[in-house]
């Protein structure tokens, strides 16, 4: 439902469950893999209401936090509210997050 909603928004989603990735490996290689790509790729990142409940939602966010420490905010970051995704303004240095604008 979030991919559809996104992709609404004119988002293009890196979706980690469409990777391709083989269920024969295990949660580490596969969460390494999503890593990797979103590294890659990435220039935001959208957490969904429940991602501090996730192991691997939690290791993006902190993946996106330092590469905006080392490349001036790189990744922008939204995180899900009842009524869409609200903008999150990282001030690294003093590790501050910030709500901006709400986008439907």
């Amino acid at each position: 439902m979030a991919e559809a909603k996104l992709h609404a928004m004119g988002v293009q989603v890196i979706n980690p469950m469409k990777l391709g990735i083989p269920l024969t490996w295990t949660w580490q290689q596969q969460l390494d893999k999503c890593i990797e790509v979103f590294k890659q790729n990435a220039t935001c990142i959208f957490l969904l209401r429940d991602w501090r409940e996730s192991e691997g939602a939690k290791r993006e966010f902190l993946t996106a936090m330092e590469i905006n420490n080392v490349q001036n905010n790189r990744i922008s970051i939204y995180y899900e509210e009842s009524n869409g995704y609200a903008e999150v303004s990282t001030d690294v240095d003093d590790k501050i997050l910030t709500c901006l604008t709400p986008i439907q």
